[in-house]
């Protein structure tokens, strides 16, 4: 093998090479730059971070400089001494720094010549291997990183902690260079013997929950954001008097005022955007630009009409917003006394009353800039309850501003009498209270009421109560009525009204006629929808107590059994009456919902007498029950339908095994005490046949037969109902008319009501059970038939049954 064949394999593996070769000489470079260069490095970085950190605005302006200058000389020298004799690295120090990476050091290798002579083929060949295996070997070569550790030359890591400073004060320095270069270039005001410093902040008000601001974290020419009515706190230190202030922000003439020696202060408030300026001779400390944050004041709405609830206390809902936050505000209540009715008792002159003054409620969590609440005061026995006021309710925020007046007339809520003689007693109090000219008059009315009181079903107790009072009353105005007196009588004859009013809740009989009668006059004299479903919500409870009661007597009287298989205590019927008559008030139809409130009297007025004395009423139960099971099985039958239409069909024998035993069970029943009747006997009919479509698959036809079971059932029952409520009706001899004729006039013999009470007892009224069902499947039959996507088989059976109803 000659020299130029080594020669060669040896600058082709130098080109492959020629990237690792230079990632060598950078490494090289790196190492010896550190090495030569990090004191005057550390140098550089030292001084920036002392500048950064505002270092030099410790120091007297010409200590800086001097520092500046000897940190530049310093610089300078280590400099010079790492250029001099800096050994710059070339191609083969860098060839042979990635040859020991390597044990064996292919690259040298690879330049070496054989030792001997070359003419013999067994060492020329022995050799052509050695260079090919150094070759294979060099081509896996790697750079070296390079060695930056200077732990022996700077043994207390300087450069270190230099480095990190450095990196804080890029990230976090308060200031720029500029302003440290600033401050080395300003020069003492005449009689200075030391530097001057200052600082300077700005507080919001408390109220806006904004942080202070320190100005001199601020940069130089940024506008600064702040509320109206911030406090700016300035503070000087230094002995020189040639500092200035100057400022367009307050609207006045601010001059710095010595505190203390040598401190200097002034403290001013910002009314409007402007700039600020400090300066201490021909140096600025600081300059800032402000824009103000206007405060507008609050805002208050009444989101609704103020209501009492079903005990009397007044409930007025509002909302108030303001750009930091409400703090406090106030209901002001004045009767509008142009609006009042000037008659009876309201006819005097009134007692002056000053206006009532309540707080609003705020939020006890969360903000207050935004936000909704309800006032809940009781004011049922204050004199101006239920006549014509004016409300007003007005907010304040932080700033003391107040919001314009948010004003209301209204009719001062509170309690509600339906029962004629409460609501003439509390009457007859709220004119004592508004006026004395009204206290013989009143002493009157109220002797008037009591000559009588079997006419207003009074119990001796609660007349013996009013006796009471009268007499009490009469007894203070023949001696004199003071104040105290009055407030005592206004006390007395309130608690009456409420008692006749409210009753003994402990009697669920009497609790519950006096809600229907509560109810009944409510949709006579026209009450509000809110009144309406408060007294619903009382029928309903009360109806539940009755019940409860009523089965804890048959329990007491060993007919547990009995009752629990009355007709009439059926809980679903009669909650569907209830629902019913919900829906009759919420849709306006009262003369409807009076009827379904006259039939429900009737049905609860009769449990009592029917529990366990008619024969026909376990008869009945069965009915119910069989209705009941029916409408199940057509639910199922029709959703039966829609898997047949959509999957292919399903069995349907285990619906035809249950349809023929609620006939088997239908068919005893007519043999029963009140079951034997012609529209049962249809139904059982109807159920034959449709247990024999399901038997042959057809549950489509089942349906129709289904439909006709469930109407002839219903009228099966019907029958058996109207039996029972006539058998009942002659037992009890009730007269319905007589009851309601006293309904019609007050105590004092004027019109409750320009409705009246119900002209008929026969009015019709869709059966409560059947009126929601039906609408329930008319809604989902169309619902389904408006579904294109169904197959078509489904949607001509559907528009056919809505065809048919």
């Amino acid at each position: 093998m000659n020299r130029q064949t080594t020669e060669n394999r040896y600058n082709t593996v130098l080109r492959k090479l020629r990237g690792r070769v230079f990632l060598s000489l950078a490494s090289l470079w790196m190492e010896r730059i550190a090495v030569r260069f990090w004191q005057p490095a550390t140098l550089v970085l030292a001084f920036y971070t002392f500048a950064a950190f505002d270092g030099f605005a410790l120091l007297p302006p010409l200590t800086g400089r001097i520092l500046v200058v000897l940190i530049a000389i310093g610089g300078i020298l280590l400099a010079v001494r790492g250029v001099r004799g800096f050994p710059v690295p070339d191609r083969q120090q860098a060839i042979a720094r990635l040859d020991l990476g390597q044990d064996t050091r292919p690259l040298a290798a690879l330049a070496d010549r054989p030792a001997g002579h070359t003419d013999d083929p067994l060492v020329a060949a022995l050799w052509a291997r050695h260079q090919k295996g150094m070759e294979a070997a060099a081509l896996q070569a790697t750079p070296p990183p390079p060695d930056l550790r200077l732990a022996r030359r700077d043994p207390y890591g300087l450069r270190l902690m230099v480095l990190v400073l450095a990196l804080s004060a890029l990230f976090f320095a308060p200031r720029d260079l500029s302003e440290a270069f600033r401050h080395l270039n300003s020069t003492p005001s005449a009689g200075s013997t030391e530097t001057a410093g200052f600082e300077a902040w700005v507080n919001p008000p408390e109220y806006t929950g904004k942080p202070s601001i320190y100005l001199p974290e601020v940069p130089t020419g940024e506008a600064i954001p702040v509320p109206q009515g911030s406090e700016v706190v300035l503070r000087v230190y230094g002995l020189g008097d040639g500092f200035r202030l100057t400022e367009t922000l307050s609207g006045a003439d601010t001059a710095l005022n010595t505190e203390s020696a040598g401190l200097r202060g002034a403290t001013f408030r910002v009314t409007r955007s402007g700039e600020l300026e400090l300066e201490n001779g021909r140096e600025t400390l600081g300059k800032w630009r402000f824009t103000m944050l206007p405060d507008a004041p609050p805002a208050v709405t009444i989101t609704t009409e103020p209501f009492a609830d079903s005990s009397g206390v007044m409930q007025l809902e509002f909302a108030a917003t303001d750009d930091y936050g409400v703090t406090s505000g106030t209901a002001t209540i004045s009767l509008d006394l142009d609006a009042v009715e000037r008659r009876y008792g309201l006819a005097p002159d009134p007692v002056p009353r000053p206006p009532l003054m309540l707080d609003l409620p705020m939020p006890f969590v969360g903000s207050t800039q935004d936000f909704a609440q309800t006032l809940s005061e009781d004011l049922a026995k204050h004199p101006w309850s239920g006549l014509p006021v004016t409300l007003t309710l007005t907010v304040e925020d932080g700033a003391g501003q107040q919001s314009g007046p948010a004003v209301t007339p209204t009719l001062l809520p509170g309690k509600r009498f339906y029962n004629p003689l409460a609501a003439a007693i509390a009457e007859q109090r709220r004119d004592i209270l508004w006026s004395p000219q009204n206290d013989a008059r009143a002493l009157r009315v109220l002797r008037a009421v009591t000559y009588l009181p079997e006419e207003y079903r009074l119990r001796a107790s609660t007349y013996l109560i009013l006796r009471a009072a009268i007499r009490r009353f009469d007894t203070l105005l023949r001696n004199g009525i003071d104040a105290t007196g009055r407030a005592e009588i206004a006390d007395r004859l309130w608690d009456l009204a409420v008692l006749l009013e409210d009753g003994n809740l402990s009697d669920v009989r009497d609790r519950l006629r006096r809600a229907q009668e509560r109810l009944s006059r409510a949709l006579e004299q026209g009450a509000s929808e809110q009144e309406l479903q408060q007294l619903l919500e009382e029928l309903e409870q009360a109806t539940n107590d009755y019940l409860d009661a009523l089965a804890q007597e048959a329990q007491q009287q060993g007919e547990s059994q009995q009752s629990n298989e009355n007709p009439m205590l059926d809980d679903n019927a009669i909650q569907q009456m209830l629902d019913d008559l919900r829906q009759f008030s919420e849709n306006g139809q009262r003369a409807e919902a009076q009827a379904m409130l006259d039939r429900l009297s009737d049905l609860l007025e009769n449990l009592q007498v029917m529990q366990g004395e008619n024969p026909s009423a376990e008869t009945m139960q069965q009915m119910l029950d069989a209705l009941r099971q029916q409408q199940g099985l057509s639910d199922e039958t029709f959703r039966q339908l829609q898997d047949s239409l959509n999957n292919g069909g399903d069995g349907t024998g285990d619906l035809a095994d249950r349809q023929e035993a609620l006939r088997d069970l239908l068919r005893e029943l007519q043999q029963q005490p009140g079951g034997d009747r012609d529209p049962l006997a249809e139904a059982e009919r109807n159920m034959d046949d449709a247990g024999e479509a399901l038997r042959e698959g057809d549950p489509r036809g089942a349906l129709d037969d289904q439909a006709r079971a469930l109407e002839n059932l219903r009228e099966g029952i019907r029958q058996l109902d109207q039996e029972m409520r006539e058998a009942t009706d002659g037992q009890q001899g009730i007269q319905t008319g007589e009851s309601q004729n006293d309904s019609r006039t007050d105590p004092l013999g004027r019109s409750l009501g320009e409705t009246g009470t119900s002209e008929t007892s026969d009015q019709i009224v869709p059966d409560p059970d059947l009126q929601g069902r039906v609408q329930e499947l008319l809604d989902e039959i169309r619902r389904r038939t408006g579904e294109r996507t169904r197959p078509e088989a489904e949607l001509d059976y559907l528009k056919r049954l809505l065809d048919r109803f």
